[in-house]
């Protein structure tokens, strides 16, 4: 029988996790549907890790991991895909916005010979205004400009990839990277479906601006050179305007002998420092996430883990041992659900 394996990132989700792992079991158990669900705890405060290690001792199907750290939901998602061990992998969300029973929907497809299938929600009306412009911005730069083309329109929440496909996903080891551009960007044959996110059950969104705006720098800067070709562009185009304004103040000097006012000077001068700041921020961000790359650090540190998981085999992941964690070790009953030991 093929085997899912369902990847959850999970930050403050304590309360919808019981609810989400009984209406996964009921829908893919009624399918007909093998599954593991690894969900990885990205070092939440509510203590969801402990829901998590409770349905792992009722359900050997549900596996946890929990990073010693805030490290992101991306990172997460790659945390989990690192340790699937199914014929295919899908991503779905703790938060109970994207019902499990799409996963039926990307198995068939998935089935019919699709190495990705996308699940992109049917409208955007429930959010923002200025939450639908930005994510309408966002998956238009994606499209056109960095050209992941077979990204759907409306973006995708969540997404099942193939054997082939994850263990290439597996292969790119960055560190700011979207795991959504890089699939898409990867272009496997594909497919699309659609369904109705439904609202948010419990807590609150955890994307801030700060997280949407450095998800965007992440996909350009991780996708495309097209910034820093637009800075050439920007202080080619300069330097040209800047000559003919210099032929036009002479020209201006020798005819009618008024000097140039302080003022256009000015603003040229605040125009073009302006410009210059915004080329070097632009550059700092680029070498920013090279310095991440080839800092000799793990791309993410785990604190625990289900002793059923395979051990981390990458040599930029970090398994600590229970002297090293800042908390207590799992008490006695516990440990032989979640390993205390990185040899266990």
């Amino acid at each position: 029988m093929t085997k899912l394996s369902i990847i959850s990132p999970c930050y403050n989700e304590r309360q919808s996790l019981r609810p989400l792992h009984a209406e996964i079991a009921e829908t893919l158990d009624r399918a007909g549907i093998d599954w593991e669900w690894i969900v990885v705890d990205d070092h939440s405060s509510d203590g969801s890790f402990e829901v998590i290690a409770e349905l792992s001792r009722s359900d050997p199907r549900v596996r946890g991991i929990r990073l010693s750290g805030n490290f992101g939901s991306h990172m997460a998602m790659f945390c989990g895909l690192d340790f699937a061990s199914g014929e295919c992998a899908a991503v779905l969300t703790a938060d109970l916005e994207d019902p499990p029973s799409v996963l039926v929907e990307l198995v068939k497809k998935w089935t019919e010979g699709y190495k990705v299938v996308w699940a992109s929600r049917n409208e955007r009306q429930r959010a923002g205004w200025l939450h639908n412009l930005m994510a309408r911005a966002y998956y238009l730069i994606l499209r056109r400009v960095i050209a992941i083309r077979q990204m759907p329109r409306n973006g995708a929440d969540l997404f099942l990839i193939d054997r082939t496909a994850l263990e290439l996903v597996r292969g790119y080891r960055d560190r700011n990277i979207s795991v959504f551009s890089l699939v898409g960007w990867l272009d496997f044959p594909h497919t699309t479906v659609s369904f109705e996110k439904r609202k948010r059950q419990f807590g609150s969104s955890k994307w801030s601006l700060g997280r949407r705006a450095k998800l965007f720098i992440d996909t350009i800067t991780g996708f495309s050179h097209f910034p820093i070709r637009a800075m050439s562009i920007i202080g080619a185009s300069c330097a040209a305007l800047g000559f003919l304004y210099a032929i036009y103040v002479t020209i201006e000097y020798m005819i009618v002998q008024v000097p140039p006012g302080w003022t256009s000077i000015a603003v040229l001068v605040l125009v073009l420092g302006g410009l210059q700041m915004l080329m070097l921020g632009v550059l700092g961000e680029y070498f920013a996430r090279m310095l991440d790359e080839v800092r000799p650090r793990p791309r993410y540190i785990i604190e625990r883990m289900s002793s059923t998981l395979a051990r981390p085999i990458a040599d930029d992941v970090l398994l600590l041992t229970p002297r090293q964690r800042r908390d207590e070790p799992v008490p006695a009953g516990k440990s032989s659900v979640m390993a205390d030991e990185p040899g266990e």
